[in-house]
């Protein structure tokens, strides 16, 4: 079977501003974390800590 990892970034305000503002994507990427976003790589350890996969794949897999 096959084990999905995500990085969901959800829309909000100072995301829009910072957006409006055209800053750099590492500026919005700083605001997104700020707000909780969780990488992909993050959610990929997440899910080794829970047994359900392992870090080799987590890391091939963020890594492209």
């Amino acid at each position: 079977g096959r084990l999905a990892i995500h990085e969901l970034m959800m829309n909000s305000e100072a995301l829009r501003s910072a957006i409006y503002r055209r800053e750099k994507a590492s500026g919005i990427r700083e605001v997104a974390l700020g707000e909780g976003m969780r990488t992909l790589k993050q959610d990929g350890i997440r899910k080794v800590l829970q047994g359900l996969t392992d870090l080799d794949q987590v890391l091939a897999a963020a890594s492209q």
